[in-house]
């Protein structure tokens, strides 16, 4: 969110009395874009301006996902474990 155009030394902090709250269709479980999921907002409250919003869109961009090779300590091999593991995370 951007506020522009405050006068008189207005700021966000001054000006506006109720802040929006955002929202969209997307979750945590939605798949990576395409598509892209609208978002919406509640109202604004700024009583000395006008207050316009341009509709906007979420984009969900595919996780990635790390690996890595973790060699043990000579203790551990000696109890038998293997010489290294491998972790990933997604």
């Amino acid at each position: 969110m951007a506020y522009a155009g405050f006068v008189n030394g207005d700021t966000v902090a001054t000006a506006v009395t109720t802040v929006p709250v955002y929202t969209t269709t997307a979750t945590s479980a939605s798949p990576a874009s395409p598509p892209t999921y609208p978002s919406s907002y509640s109202a604004v409250a700024a009583p000395n301006y006008l207050v316009g919003y341009l509709p906007g869109a979420v984009t969900v961009n595919k996780a990635t996902s790390a690996t890595s090779i973790t060699a043990i300590t000579p203790t551990q091999q000696a109890a038998g474990l293997p010489s290294f593991y491998v972790s990933v995370r997604s």
